[in-house]
């Protein structure tokens, strides 16, 4: 398979990713408030940046170790799985709130895998062009998230809007599995890869 469909797999991939982030973006303070005040809220999203840092650290060795494609296929299905308890409201708000700290600690790791994986099929010539495909692709979720999210609410409640996100990442995962090849990481140090992970996080905690 040629690298220019990898990246087509790998942009409509990063559709699904943002699909899987955004929609539930727009009520996770509403639906965290159910449970917390405000500076819990703020508590709880320190806990999981920290969380996510140190597991970036190590990111880069696991990866080396066991190959991109089959950590990314390995996040995908845990985060498909971590929604699953935020799609039912009878949990405990200990159990609650430990679901949703995965599942946003999941999200800043699978893109991050995404990530990496485009990085390995990029031509250095063609990286703005290659780059700028993919953030369109992944903005496009973003785009039209805030009304699906909305409806959403409006005809149920908050569980429904995690439970969609979990759907949206099942083709993600068979793009995962099917889709994408194995290729070994293009830098293995782990600084720039570090590094590009805690601007990944940095990014979405400022949505």
């Amino acid at each position: 398979m040629n690298t220019k469909k990898l990246r087509i797999y790998t942009y409509i991939g990063a559709m699904f990713m943002a699909g899987y982030a955004s929609i539930p973006a727009y009520v996770n303070s509403s639906f965290l408030s159910q449970f917390l005040g405000e500076k819990g809220i703020g508590w709880l999203y320190a806990i999981i940046s920290l969380i996510t840092i140190g597991l970036m650290l190590i990111a880069p060795k696991l990866i080396k170790r066991f190959g991109n494609k089959n950590i990314l296929i390995c996040l995908v299905s845990l985060s498909i799985l971590s929604v699953i308890p935020l799609a039912y409201p009878t949990l405990k708000v200990i159990h609650t709130l430990t679901a949703f700290s995965i599942y946003i600690v999941l999200g800043y790791l699978t893109r991050y895998a995404l990530d990496v994986y485009l990085e390995n099929i990029s031509e250095d010539k063609g990286t703005g062009l290659i780059r700028g495909l993919y953030m369109t692709f992944y903005n496009l979720a973003w785009l039209f998230s805030p009304l699906l999210a909305a409806y959403l609410v409006s005809q149920g409640n908050y569980n429904s809007v995690y439970g969609l996100a979990g759907l949206i990442l099942i083709p993600l995962l068979l793009i995962s599995i099917f889709g994408l090849k194995e290729n070994p990481p293009a830098h293995t140090s782990g600084s720039p890869e570090v590094w590009a992970g805690n601007g990944i996080v940095w990014q979405e905690i400022k949505y």
